[in-house]
């Protein structure tokens, strides 16, 4: 209701804290969501579901901005009572969900702390991060340069949506080294199709890659966290993995800076060079990728 009640307001102060409010909200419903989809008594289902999941957030993203521009472009205040009728049905099932649910086998030392002991080093969190900075990059800045070389977004969208819609009917994507190293690969060479090829082709085969890559990662990272047999570290390992992508897809223009004087097609595969430490941390040291998962 708040959130309605700031929206409605003509003030344009009132958004920030709207803005603030929504995005608590998107912090914490995925992580629930896909702790319930991987609950101990699905476990034959965890791939399953999380595919579904994905799938389900790739459809959304791919057509929720053009539903609401249309019915904003009808009515801005009809957009609002849908987005408010959402909210209450949401709302609504979350809670006859919670109803039959509760954390199982849970202990009180379920910190973050304690989940990353108990479930990963720091390595593959840094790396959603960084992976992370390259799709921010896109989000920011592609929509500016194709608009300039008369290319159309949304079908660098719809490939890429495809592609990371068909990377969650793929049986299991290992999370070991070898694995992500050839995302990291695949996803920079993609990167560069973009910044140095300029023909429809080449750049929404980029597309089709990056989204190949970029559903992949959060196949494999959301099947780790699925394996987590305490309910509350599994909760926080969901959010964890949310919370990096964010901060990545957040400072991407922050990390994109120093690349900005140059022509802003090569800031794309620029973006990229975040990531290219971990191929010599994979090939170079023995450090393990998961701790009670797959074989680092």
């Amino acid at each position: 209701m708040l959130c309605f009640a700031l929206l409605i307001s003509k003030m344009f102060f009132s958004f920030f804290p709207d803005a603030v409010l929504l995005g608590i909200g998107i912090g914490l419903i995925p992580p629930l969501m896909l702790t319930f989809l991987t609950d101990s008594s699905n476990k034959k289902k965890y791939g399953e579901n999380i595919g579904q999941y994905n799938v389900m957030t790739a459809i959304s993203a791919a057509i929720g901005p053009e539903i609401a521009n249309l019915l904003f472009n009808y009515s801005i205040k009809f957009l609002l009572f849908i987005w408010l009728g959402g909210c209450f049905i949401l709302l609504i099932s979350n809670g006859l969900i919670a109803k039959h649910y509760s954390f199982q086998n849970s202990n009180s030392n379920s910190s973050v702390i304690n989940f990353i002991k108990a479930k990963s080093s720091i390595v593959p969190l840094l790396l959603l991060a960084t992976i992370s900075i390259t799709y921010g990059t896109i989000i920011g800045y592609l929509p500016i340069y194709f608009e300039r070389i008369s290319v159309s977004i949304g079908l660098f969208y719809l490939f890429f949506w495809m592609a990371y819609t068909l990377a969650q009917f793929i049986t299991r994507i290992k999370g070991t080294k070898s694995s992500y190293a050839v995302i990291i690969i695949l996803m920079t060479f993609s990167l560069a199709l973009v910044s140095f090829q300029n023909n429809f082709f080449c750049l929404y085969s980029a597309g089709f890659i990056y989204g190949l890559c970029y559903g992949s990662i959060f196949k494999s990272y959301y099947s780790q966290m699925a394996l987590i047999k305490d309910e509350r570290q599994k909760n926080n390992g969901y959010g964890i993995v949310g919370l990096m992508s964010y901060v990545g897809v957040g400072l991407a223009q922050v990390f994109t800076y120093p690349f900005m004087k140059l022509p802003i097609q090569y800031v794309f595969v620029l973006s990229a060079i975040y990531t290219l430490p971990f191929l010599l941390v994979f090939a170079f040291t023995k450090v393990k990728i998961w701790h009670g998962g797959s074989a680092g």
